[in-house]
């Protein structure tokens, strides 16, 4: 466009130089020329300032997009490690719940006892007692446990059996233990030491 607009501004300039300022007619067609060729050059220098606006702007954005570049990577580092994270606390927490049922189960095992009375047949018939010899009977110690009676050790002080005399044939410190009531009660006086040996009492009723 600059090339044209010079060559215009030749044959402007030839112009004036012909036609001199006798014809008017002429003069009014190229003041008009003229006049178009001052727009002309007003429209280039605003052409010129777009453009220098479009490149810094051009710039400029390619500096956004460099810095969100730069804040993308850094997020999805972020993200990463966050992911990372979470999945050590979800293992964590999965392996406090295991350690807790654990720890339930053991709890529950240490607190939890067994007993069993009746005739030495009846006990006999159920391998809770055998022979030690021709006379006397022991405890087996290969009881089934799912025959006897379960409780929990904090909720079991005493035990009434329906008789007059009782015998404990499991192994209890007698101090930790009291009999009573014409010999068919039994109070537990001491339970942490009264279970220390076993955690299974069996008691002959006859």
């Amino acid at each position: 466009m600059t090339s044209l607009v010079n060559l215009n501004r030749n044959i402007v300039e030839n112009l004036r130089e012909s036609l001199g300022k006798n014809n008017l007619a002429a003069q009014l067609l190229l003041d008009h020329v003229v006049s178009l060729d001052e727009k002309v050059k007003a429209q280039e220098v605003r052409i010129a300032i777009m453009n220098r606006d479009l490149n810094e702007l051009g710039a400029e954005l390619n500096d956004v997009l460099g810095e969100y570049s730069e804040l993308q990577t850094e997020f999805d580092l972020q993200s990463q490690g966050l992911s990372k994270y979470k999945d050590q606390v979800k293992n964590l927490e999965s392996e406090l719940t295991s350690k807790e049922e654990e720890l339930m189960i053991r709890e529950q095992k240490l607190n939890t006892a067994f007993y069993f009375f009746g005739s030495k047949k009846e006990l006999q018939a159920m391998n809770i007692i055998k022979k030690a010899n021709l006379v006397t009977f022991e405890l087996n110690e290969d009881i089934n446990l799912s025959q006897l009676n379960k409780v929990h050790l904090r909720d079991f002080n005493d035990l009434t059996i329906p008789t007059k005399a009782i015998k404990i044939i499991s192994d209890h410190p007698s101090a930790s233990y009291q009999i009573s009531g014409n010999s068919s009660t039994i109070k537990i006086t001491n339970p942490g030491s009264f279970w220390s040996i076993t955690k299974t009492l069996i008691i002959q009723t006859d």
